[in-house]
């Protein structure tokens, strides 16, 4: 299965300098292909090589391949009211089947070495605030 991942620059969060800076690259989209051998899950990145679209990493602007030993799938309001976003519905790829979308974000902001648990978002679904206020 091929996967596409889509990144947006958001005028109205960021400095008009940065805007300017990064418009050429707006939006980017990066490929990957997922694969699954009954027993891991493969990450890689794929590029359009002689008109075919291939795995092939470019080191420094690609994340790696990576393997994976588990797929959870994760859903709920936020707990956070500062969270951009009000519902989520998410896949992502980990090598524990005991970790919670919790411990994940936990891990993606604490400034403990240790604290961050590998991972791979390869679906997500988000009610963002913005439009859950205007229901």
């Amino acid at each position: 299965m091929d996967l596409a991942y889509v990144y947006r620059d958001d005028p109205e969060r960021m400095s008009e300098e940065l805007r300017e800076a990064t418009i050429e690259d707006d939006p980017s989209l990066f490929l990957k292909r997922l694969t699954y051998d009954g027993t891991t899950f493969l990450t890689e990145p794929l590029h359009k090589v002689d008109g075919e679209y291939v795995v092939h990493e470019e080191v420094g602007y690609d994340s790696p391949a990576a393997t994976w030993q588990c797929l959870m799938h994760y859903e709920g309001e936020s707990p956070y009211e500062f969270s951009l976003f009000t519902y989520y519905d998410i896949y992502v790829l980990t090598n524990r089947d005991d970790v919670t979308w919790e411990e994940l974000q936990w891990g993606m902001l604490s400034s403990t070495a240790g604290d961050y648990i590998p991972f791979e978002q390869i679906y997500g679904e988000y009610t963002w605030r913005e439009e859950a206020e205007q229901q």
